[in-house]
């Protein structure tokens, strides 16, 4: 922009109007305060020179003597012509003895008159000197009175020096010729500082409209609070620059009641300090906040190329965990369901084989036995079973094991609170194969060896974000006490054959991961296994990758 160019825009207009009619009428009021103080001291200089003139002129002890001796003597005369011509302020200088006559005047042919106004009366009964404006021949006068005291004190005349206000109005008229001068020389200046400023702030906007700004601006904050996300700003020191609506409904705060505020009171665990000291590039973990399931990201905002692209703060990201865990169970558990009924049918497909074998062989009591058996698992428990376990591998295996456990008479059934969601595995979908199908097939073979009647077995899985338990537990004979210090080692088992490398391959992948397995065993009653894993344990297992 070119300095003295027209605003372009509204904006612009009030800034130019605004600011260049606020310089001027500063200019202008500084003015008149300076031309007021100034007429004011030139006033009271004049004054002050007269009173002092009067006054030196009535101490003089020529000025005593010839009042004293009641006629002017040429020595005396001189004097007070010479003082009186070096004052060059003053228009006249008159000396009277107390009884009027006029001993001294500046114009000669005044002297040995008696020319008395009243004015004087104050300074001839005792007065302190003193000023008066009056009028004389000549015009309104400034008048300085002063007395004239023998040795003894007692008033013998006074003196009085004039000023006309005529020179005293040519001077004030001089310092505000001279003000004015300085106001008309500033007024351009005023002008030059006004689009100085408008050429600065129209640079800092890189020549975009302020109006068009300002409309973005209350665009973006549209949109910004109308996302799904809550955002939060947070400035180096730890307090809340910005929040949008989102944010506030997550944390149950109302507007403005987070601005300002340290980010802690709100997220205790916040990795800010960490993001800014540069520990870490981003954080993201899962949180409770009030009442609301939340995935919380925290990422740095860089600063501009002045600040050399160092972190200047940390934007905090929300998101409904809730709504975007619904939403994947509504996938998975569709797309687990599709896996099973494929399952399922391929093994009904088998069940009709068999069946159909042992009729053509004429074991019709074998195959009574085989349906009864096989109804032990109902499409209700395949649909509760697909619905509470959503990994699609691990739902086909537990069906599987059920039907292989209905054909042998055995009961397994899932405890009613089971849930597990993919995204939630803790570990490697082959390793919760391998655990869950060894515990299965473990008891399986105890209860079908056992020779008991309740054959029953009870497996829970309840897998969420940061931990993981599997449970099972069955109706069998239980653990000899002698082998359960040394069940999980290799080889080891109760049951005859080569056997004992279940338990010894769940040991070792729960022990990898830094989990635990529990052992609780009744001798004639049964056996419950109890695995538990954590994602800070996991975290903290040296070389893990899950």
């Amino acid at each position: 922009m070119h300095l003295f160019s027209r605003p372009e825009n509204s904006l612009e207009q009030v800034i130019y109007r605004t600011f260049f009619g606020f310089s001027l009428f500063l200019m202008l009021l500084s003015t008149l305060v300076t031309l007021y103080i100034d007429i004011t001291n030139q006033r009271k200089l004049m004054d002050r020179a007269i009173a002092e003139g009067a006054a030196y002129i009535a101490e003089l002890p020529s000025v005593r003597t010839m009042i004293q001796s009641g006629y002017p003597t040429p020595a005396t005369v001189e004097e007070l012509d010479i003082y009186c011509n070096a004052m060059s302020d003053i228009n006249a200088a008159v000396i009277y003895n107390s009884g009027g006559l006029r001993f001294y005047h500046t114009n000669r042919s005044s002297t040995g008159e008696s020319y008395l106004t009243g004015e004087e009366q104050a300074i001839l009964e005792g007065a302190e000197p003193y000023i008066t404006s009056g009028y004389s021949t000549l015009g309104k006068q400034r008048r300085a009175f002063h007395a004239v005291r023998d040795g003894s004190g007692a008033i013998i005349g006074f003196v009085m020096i004039s000023i006309h206000q005529a020179e005293i109005s040519a001077s004030l008229i001089r310092i505000l010729l001279l003000h004015m001068g300085i106001l008309i020389c500033l007024v351009p200046l005023s002008l030059f500082m006004t689009n100085l400023v408008l050429s600065y702030i129209r640079s800092r906007l890189k020549g975009r409209d302020p109006n068009e700004i300002l409309a973005s601006y209350y665009r973006q904050d549209t949109v910004i609070n109308a996302l799904e996300e809550g955002l939060i700003a947070v400035k180096a020191d730890g307090t809340i620059l910005y929040s949008n609506n989102r944010a506030r409904e997550f944390l149950n705060k109302p507007f403005g009641s987070l601005r300002d505020k340290p980010i802690t009171n709100f997220i205790p665990d916040s990795r800010y300090e960490e993001i800014l000291r540069g520990d870490i590039t981003e954080g993201h973990r899962s949180a409770e906040l009030g009442g609301h399931s939340l995935i919380i990201s925290e990422v740095p905002i860089m600063g501009n190329e002045r600040q050399k692209n160092a972190v200047t703060g940390v934007l905090l990201i929300l998101q409904d965990r809730t709504e975007s865990l619904r939403l994947s169970d509504e996938l998975s558990g569709a797309r687990s369901m599709m896996d099973t009924m494929r399952a399922f049918n391929h093994e009904f497909l088998n069940k009709l084989h068999v069946i159909l074998g042992y009729l053509q062989i004429g074991d019709i009591e074998t195959a009574k036995q085989f349906i009864i058996n096989s109804s032990l698992v109902s499409s209700q428990s395949i649909r509760e079973t697909a619905n509470a376990i959503r990994d699609s591998r691990i739902c086909a295996l537990v069906i599987g094991k059920m039907m292989h456990a209905a054909e042998l008479g055995i009961t397994l059934r899932l405890s009613p609170d089971s849930m597990v969601l993919e995204q939630d595995l803790l570990l490697s979908q082959a390793d919760c194969v391998t655990i869950i199908g060894n515990l299965l097939e473990n008891a399986i073979e105890e209860l079908s060896s056992c020779g008991k009647d309740v054959l029953e077995i009870e497996l829970g899985l309840h897998f969420n974000h940061d931990i993981n338990m599997i449970s099972c537990e069955d109706t069998g004979r239980g653990i000899p006490e002698e082998l359960l210090p040394k069940v999980r080692e290799m080889g080891v088992s109760s049951k005859s054959g080569n056997r004992g490398t279940g338990l010894f391959l769940i040991d070792r992948i729960v022990t990898s991961a830094g989990g635990t397995l529990e052992i609780e065993t009744e001798p004639g009653e049964g056996t419950c296994i109890t695995i538990v894993i954590r994602r800070e344990d996991i975290q903290h297992v040296p070389g893990s990758d899950h």
